[in-house]
């Protein structure tokens, strides 16, 4: 009998340490948690030493407030005049409202790199390619004030955005050097006349008639208002 007394104590005594080790959270700097009750949210937990009830309340959702960077992935993105960049970037964003990032999106960076990816190229195609090139600042303004509008509904403040990469085709930048090397030596403008069987002989694309094109426009000052079409 006093053995099964001794029994039953040491598994009170259990359950009740138990219970307080479920009852006592830690939240480290940086992030907040979110308390849900029943699976409705109550209350967030701040970082240091929290306390919520057990076997009634449980940890719900972990949010890193620090500032964060998110990469956009590289695409293809095609411009006014129908030529085709490559572009890549970054997001830097901080969680603002805890309690809208956790229950007003269900996955945050994916939402912000789909939203952004969507935006660079809205934003690219309403512009010509020379002006895609030399407009990055113009670009990343552009993007970060679409992406901070859109993104306030879920507690985020996006603080900046930039674009590290736009590269034209090979074919154009091909087109590009010839153009740099004909203007600094006025003997290799000959070569015009190899630039249409080099172009339309490798790549007979649109693209390939359209870095022709440029190429001469520049380097001879023919007119913006011919359309070449391969």
């Amino acid at each position: 009998m006093f053995e099964t007394v001794i029994v039953i104590w040491v598994i009170v005594l259990i359950l009740v340490v138990m219970t307080l080790f479920a009852g006592v959270k830690t939240v480290p700097q940086g992030q907040v948690w979110t308390v849900e009750r029943f699976g409705a949210y109550t209350r967030m937990l701040e970082p240091g030493l929290q306390f919520v009830l057990p076997y009634v309340d449980r940890i719900g959702r972990r949010l890193n407030v620090q500032e964060q960077v998110v990469e956009i992935p590289e695409q293809s993105v095609i411009t006014r005049d129908n030529a085709s960049v490559s572009v890549d970037g970054i997001i830097y964003f901080r969680v603002m409202e805890p309690e809208k990032a956790a229950y007003q999106v269900q996955n945050l960076e994916v939402a912000l790199t789909t939203l952004a990816m969507t935006n660079i190229r809205s934003v690219i195609g309403e512009m010509e390619l020379d002006a895609t090139l030399s407009s990055r600042e113009r670009i990343n303004s552009s993007l970060l004030n679409i992406l901070d509008g859109a993104t306030l509904p879920w507690g985020v403040k996006v603080s900046r955005v930039e674009i590290r990469k736009i590269e034209p085709p090979e074919n154009l930048i091909l087109a590009m050097n010839m153009q740099m090397t004909a203007a600094a030596n006025p003997q290799m403008k000959w070569m015009m006349y190899l630039m249409p069987i080099m172009f339309l002989g490798f790549f007979n694309s649109y693209a390939a008639g359209l870095s022709y094109y440029y190429f001469l426009s520049n380097v001879f000052g023919f007119g913006q208002q011919y359309l070449f079409k391969a």
